[in-house]
């Protein structure tokens, strides 16, 4: 009995790798990856860096555009494969740190730790597809948003193990992490990350420590690392907000797009200002239902079970609620849409992630309490996860596929003409739109966008309206 767990085991520690192995070996680049490479191509790495803090200095952006110029269309030997390796790290590493969090131990090849593994995983790629099925994946849509969302997610979780140890008595740490210069240079990246991520977590830290202080009396004791935490992030913020990147941003097309209204305007119109984010608001709090609905339920279930380490679950939770709260009201500067809301509230989404993930491993052995019935269960998760990583191979490949002719009838077309590239938007709609995947809608961002793709093997791109094809004849 004990080789059939650990087959399982390893099934299941082995199909989330499987996953991304295929999944970003068959990726190709989306339009706006290669518009990033192309306008960059001229610049050395440290041009590029110095255009990126101007442009805007986040963690993501200073990864993005430098291997935007270091990937293939599609999957070649060389850099563009070292890239997509580090990049199978990097995700795997996401979903290794929330087991640790949730397990709060380093993970064995144990049928236990296995499943919990693949519950993240299978977490971390559905829940983006229940909620935005449409180009909404941070993890699966194009590498401009692995490099943005990846490097976040990653970062931010190693800055948070430390903080979290206390609430949910995790018996192993990475000790480094608290080592003051680490914990200081995580800090900085954390403050860099994205733009209401840090600062929704130093409000969340100070509205917890007026909690302890004035409503519980409880003595607020300050560690050394934390310090060295909170320097980091200050440092950060400061790096961050003197970019010269975030009134390009959030101006022009974005503020229209987006419907985005500037702080600012609080001051100059606040009449105005007051009803947009009271309209945004309404509107950006419907995706957070899953994320309190389940805190509900868990803190619930929790209080049933009256005693030290799960009132420590129940605080936390609470946190949770309380910083996806400050989350979402800084985020309705902007009205979110589905396509949006995935990418902009995905911190949110990781901590209901790890709280589900929690909640799974305090009530395993109660819901499957015999050796047969966790293996039953094993066995329903490895069939789960082969069904996803097929469903997202077939839509990787038909995509792999039907971009590989595109571009084989580009270049067809460049060798018959010597100065423009003229493609039709009429054919950018029918044959380079999005193809999901049959089950779970996985796609990606097509690679020949008229609105964003200008060149392509170094040729520049005439997009002919529809209904004016004649020009490219």
């Amino acid at each position: 009995m004990d080789y059939k767990r650990r087959i399982l085991a390893a099934a299941l520690f082995t199909l989330p790798c499987l996953f991304f192995v295929l999944a970003y070996f068959l990726m190709s680049m989306s339009g706006e990856d290669v518009t990033q490479a192309n306008d960059i191509a001229d610049k050395s790495f440290f041009g590029i860096i110095a255009w990126v803090y101007s442009y805007i200095p986040r963690i993501g952006e200073f990864i993005t555009w430098p291997t935007a110029t270091a990937l293939s269309y599609q999957t070649s030997f060389g850099i563009d494969l070292l890239v997509r390796i580090i990049d199978v790290v990097a995700v795997v590493a996401i979903i290794y740190l929330l087991s640790f969090l949730v397990l709060r131990r380093h993970l064995r090849l144990k049928l236990f730790d296995a499943v919990i593994f693949n519950v993240i995983f299978l977490l971390l790629v559905l829940i983006p597809q229940l909620i935005s099925p449409l180009f909404g994946n941070p993890f699966l849509s194009g590498f401009s948003f692995i490099h943005n969302y990846v490097t976040m997610t990653l970062i931010a979780i190693m800055f948070v193990i430390p903080f979290f140890a206390p609430l949910i008595n995790i018996k192993e740490e990475f000790k480094i992490l608290k080592n003051p210069f680490v914990i200081c240079l995580l800090g900085f990246l954390f403050a860099i990350s994205t733009e209401i991520l840090p600062v929704a977590f130093v409000a969340t830290i100070i509205l917890y420590c007026l909690y302890k202080k004035f409503v519980a009396h409880e003595k607020i004791q300050v560690f050394k690392w934390q310090i060295f935490a909170v320097v980091g992030i200050f440092v950060g913020l400061a790096f961050f907000y003197l970019g010269g990147g975030l009134s390009a941003r959030t101006g022009y097309t974005y503020a229209e797009t987006y419907d985005y209204i500037s702080l600012s305007t609080l001051l100059t119109a606040p009449r105005y200002f007051l009803i947009t984010f009271i309209t945004h608001f309404s509107r950006n709090i419907i995706y957070m239902i899953p994320i309190f609905s389940f805190s509900i339920l868990a803190i619930t279930t929790y209080r049933l079970k009256n005693d030290r380490a799960n009132k420590n679950k129940i605080r936390m939770l609470i946190l949770f609620d309380v910083f996806s709260l400050v989350y979402i009201t800084g985020t309705s500067l902007i009205l979110l849409d589905d396509a949006l809301s995935v990418r902009f509230l995905l911190p949110c989404y990781i901590l209901l992630i790890f709280a589900i993930g929690l909640y799974v491993v305090d009530f395993y052995k109660v819901l499957f309490n015999t050796i047969s019935l966790r293996l039953v269960a094993g066995i329903c998760l490895v069939l789960l996860s082969v069904i996803v990583v097929v469903d997202m191979t077939i839509g990787k490949v038909r995509y792999a596929v039907r971009t590989s002719n595109q571009l084989a009838e580009v270049r067809e077309k460049i060798e018959n003409d010597s100065d423009t590239l003229c493609l039709t938007k009429a054919w950018a709609a029918s044959e380079a739109g999005p193809i999901y995947s049959p089950i779970f809608s996985f796609t990606q961002e097509p690679i020949f966008e008229p609105w964003n793709v200008k060149t392509i093997y170094d040729k520049e791109i005439v997009w002919a309206e529809i209904g004016e094809e004649a020009i490219c004849e």
